[in-house]
């Protein structure tokens, strides 16, 4: 499944997808975002994930392995974030 950042923005936005999906970012933007659901304990049972700083083009992949619903953001812009809900 593919996650386009632009416009300071993620679309999708919000996303159901199935366990063992393959979820990848894609920055198109001119600045640099860094995907995390660290903040807070925003993660799942086992499922953290957190990209480099992604520049323009920069892409950051991660499989999920666990049901379960996954807020993000970007650690560089916090008012961009996202959701994802895993599903088996």
């Amino acid at each position: 499944m593919a996650v386009v950042i632009q416009n300071y923005g993620f679309n999708p936005s919000t996303a159901t997808i199935k366990v063992g999906t393959t979820v990848t970012w894609t920055n198109f933007d001119s600045s640099q975002h860094q995907i995390s659901n660290a903040a807070m304990g925003n993660y799942g049972p086992g499922q953290l994930f957190e990209s480099a700083p992604l520049g323009n083009g920069g892409t950051y992949s991660f499989i999920f392995t666990k049901t379960d619903s996954f807020p993000y953001y970007c650690t560089i812009h916090p008012y961009i974030g996202g959701y994802i809900t895993v599903t088996s």
